[in-house]
């Protein structure tokens, strides 16, 4: 299962905005990893091979998934990296906000993952199409 890597906020340079840095660079490099996967898929031959085919499959696959997990792991609610940069970014003055975000945070994340899943199902088509230049199937 998926643990989150410990950081120290103090061992940043940039203490103020080093946390959501960090938080950024995760989804950042599930975005890259879609783009190098999806520009493969863009400019692939269509070849009928078996192998070709399921190597066309797979690189599906690792834009998808990665996709899904760039744009899942931005949603700004705890324990997920958007909560992190929301809270950069959030004033003193919503300091009773954050406190509640963390407090129920997950029970959050699970209503938004069990009824709001087909507000996120078009967002990652969208990404798909505007990497992959062809509709997800």
């Amino acid at each position: 299962y998926a643990k989150p890597v410990p950081i120290n906020p103090y061992n940043f340079r940039d203490r103020k905005y080093g946390e959501a840095k960090v938080a950024a660079a995760g989804a950042a490099a599930n975005i890259a990893l879609a783009v190098v996967f999806g520009l493969l898929l863009r400019f692939w031959p269509a070849v009928s091979n078996p192998v070709s085919a399921a190597f066309y499959a797979l690189c599906q696959v690792v834009v998808v998934v990665n996709l899904v997990l760039a744009v899942f792991n931005l949603i700004p609610i705890p324990p997920l990296d958007g909560s992190r940069i929301l809270f950069t970014f959030l004033p003193k003055s919503q300091e009773d906000f954050k406190i509640f975000l963390q407090q129920y945070g997950f029970w959050i994340m699970l209503l938004i993952f069990y009824f709001f899943s087909d507000i996120i199902d078009p967002i990652i088509e969208f990404l798909y199409y505007l990497i992959v230049g062809a509709p997800l199937v």
